[in-house]
């Protein structure tokens, strides 16, 4: 039997499982996909990445200005920076499984299920425990309006095998902002469409207000108290005038 089975490998539960292992616990966790949670796989970590990509875009426009001259014009490889950023992350889903191994943290990998107080079910294996911590997380919910399957939730933006012409980010909070401001610096031709009438609700309004004049600057369209359902009519409205002119 197991002191402590540990549900998901994210920050939660790789620091619950090891400081429990610390302390003598046997302990096992399970965790369906890759260890370090949503900010080392599909959050702070590979968006600072593209982050970093995106912004030179902005100071090769301004190397003339400082006597410098590229000997041809610069290309972006998008696909090369999803694999740079990939080969970063593998490396950090190795750290964290070395810091359980250090802990003598058992990791196992599927998905789990609680079957009764003290028995966690991995598969068809049946695992008894004294305790169990549930540290599983949360996942974005497509709309469920008729377009919510064909729209994207920023995971799946880490995974584009290409960059779009153009997007609509919908919602004007944290991560909403961020991918906006990373995808325009790559060239996308973006929109943010937001029910909020000003980016980032629950911030100070000065922050607020200054967020929208700089994401206005950089050429963002910000469509703000706006109705999303109105908003993503209009888009499909103008994408079928655009069909039909080509």
């Amino acid at each position: 039997m197991w002191d402590l089975v540990v549900i998901g490998g994210g920050s939660a539960g790789i620091r619950c499982a090891r400081f429990s292992a610390n302390h003598g616990a046997k302990v096992l966790l399970v965790e369906q996909a890759r260890l370090g949670g949503t900010c080392v796989n599909a959050g702070c970590i590979p968006k600072k990445l593209l982050w970093y990509g995106a912004r030179y875009r902005e100071d090769l426009e301004d190397l003339g200005g400082y006597g410098w001259k590229l000997a041809g014009d610069a290309v972006f490889d998008w696909r090369a920076l999803r694999a740079a950023r990939d080969r970063e992350v593998e490396r950090l889903n190795g750290v964290y499984a070395r810091m359980l191994d250090r802990a003598d943290v058992t990791h196992r990998v599927g998905r789990a299920e609680i079957t009764g107080p003290h028995e966690v079910r991995v598969g068809e294996e049946r695992i008894a425990t004294r305790f169990i911590a549930v540290a599983t997380g949360g996942h974005p919910l497509r709309p469920s309006a008729p377009w919510g399957p064909l729209a994207w939730t920023s995971d799946d933006i880490f995974q584009l095998d290409a960059l779009p012409r153009r997007i609509v980010v919908l919602g004007a909070r944290y991560v909403g902002c961020e991918l906006a401001s990373i995808l325009h610096a790559f060239g996308v031709e973006t929109s943010l469409v937001a029910r909020d009438e000003m980016p980032l609700p629950g911030f100070d309004a000065d922050v607020r207000d200054e967020l929208a004049r700089a994401l206005q600057t950089r050429g963002i369209a910000l469509h703000l108290s706006a109705d999303v359902k109105d908003a993503v009519r209009e888009l499909v409205r103008s994408l079928r005038e655009e069909a039909k002119a080509i």
